[in-house]
């Protein structure tokens, strides 16, 4: 099921980041089991983990500057006009999966789609 925002996963613990080709696939734990899936992901920004795991907020927007920073990047370093391999397409709608830690850390995907499931 696509993610919403509504959703509420405070205190869940992030138990494991897995990234493949073009997926990248997220277990988070409390007293349920969840997997999130980033479809098609062109980033990730995960900077200062020390001892924390545990999950303030969850949430996906269009708006990031890390969506831009990515397309720029990938643009400069393959000279990009066109719709790229696969099922990736530089020019359509890319999203930014925002994954707060409680200490402050903020985990960020940006991708194509990402949904959720009971893992």
């Amino acid at each position: 099921m696509e993610f919403e925002n509504n959703l509420s996963f405070t205190d869940y613990s992030l138990e494991s980041i897995n990234i493949s080709y073009t997926n990248i696939e997220i277990i988070i734990e409390l007293e349920n089991r969840y997997k999130i899936e980033c479809e098609n992901f062109i980033s990730i920004d995960y900077i200062g983990q020390w001892d924390e795991n545990i999950i303030d907020n969850i949430f996906v927007t269009s708006e990031d500057e890390l969506i831009d920073l990515a397309n720029r990047k990938i643009q400069k370093n393959n000279n990009i006009d066109l719709k790229g391999g696969g099922s990736r397409d530089f020019y359509g709608k890319w999203l930014c999966l925002i994954i707060k830690l409680i200490d402050s850390v903020e985990i960020k995907i940006v991708c194509s789609r990402v949904k959720i499931f009971d893992a």
